[in-house]
């Protein structure tokens, strides 16, 4: 996924750029930092004119790392654009990084930016648990981190979840309630003998809705479901079933607390 970032250089003449005080040269501007980064992450820098290609303008952009010290990325100037790849091995997870424009960049015809700009970004943390394997068991009808899918009778979960479970009626249904390996509830919910509904808590994975969007594509709902207090996103899946998500907060930056797969 690739972040666009925005520079204007000072368009104006060479002359008048060079007969500016010192005093009047623009202070380092610093974005907002970023979180959640992938580790891969490739950035793009727009500018509003096109940059020279050129050894000089290709050392006033760099990353440094958690220590400070610079890193080995691949920078690509092209047209209007600067773009900085990750480093060989990528960066390392749950890490602070460091990328750095210094101002003296020049366009084709030798205007120079006025302004050094920075910004720090935060990775992801290693084995997220939205990745390819919870796709695929998405498509599966089952949630990462559980045995059973949707379709599947009570026995079925007894006999791949075990017999540690509470049970309790809700109407004409009936739950099921474990306590996973990993120390995260998780339910199922069935009707008929058959499982129509599957609840897991993954709060302590810190998922936030980029992470879904990353792998899924946008949501084809938001604060479908009335559950007051909780911002929620809801996918229709190709299997023709529901992914709901329960954040924490009714803040869409808040980390979901739950997630639902029903038909």
């Amino acid at each position: 996924m690739r972040t666009l970032i925005k520079i204007s250089l000072l368009v104006s003449i060479l002359m008048v750029i060079t007969l500016l005080p010192t005093s009047s040269k623009a202070e380092e501007k610093k974005w907002e930092e970023a979180n959640h980064v992938a580790i891969d992450k490739t950035w793009t820098i727009q500018f509003n004119t096109r940059v020279e290609s050129n050894s000089t303008n290709h050392s006033k952009v760099y990353v440094t790392g958690p220590d400070g010290s610079r890193l080995d990325n691949n920078i690509v100037i092209e047209g209007k654009t600067i773009t900085i790849d990750a480093p060989q091995g990528n960066y390392k997870p749950e890490s602070t990084y460091t990328i750095q424009i210094n101002e003296g960049i020049t366009s084709t015809s030798g205007v120079a930016s006025t302004q050094s700009h920075t910004m720090n970004f935060t990775t992801k943390k290693a084995t997220p648990y939205i990745n390819n394997t919870f796709k695929t068991q998405l498509e599966n009808k089952t949630l990462k981190g559980m045995k059973a899918g949707l379709g599947t009778s009570k026995e079925d979960v007894i006999e791949k979840e075990g017999t540690d479970y509470t049970s309790r009626d809700a109407g004409e249904r009936t739950i099921l309630s474990y306590s996973s390996e990993i120390e995260e509830d998780y339910s199922y919910t069935l009707q008929n003998n058959k499982v129509i509904g599957a609840s897991l808590n993954v709060e302590e994975e810190k998922i936030h809705a980029t992470d879904l969007e990353e792998l899924l594509g946008a949501a084809d709902g938001e604060n479908t479901f009335d559950l007051g207090g909780h911002y929620t996103l809801t996918y229709l899946l190709p299997s023709n079933h529901l992914l709901v998500a329960v954040f924490q907060t009714s803040e869409r930056s808040s980390t979901i607390q739950y997630l639902f797969i029903m038909e």
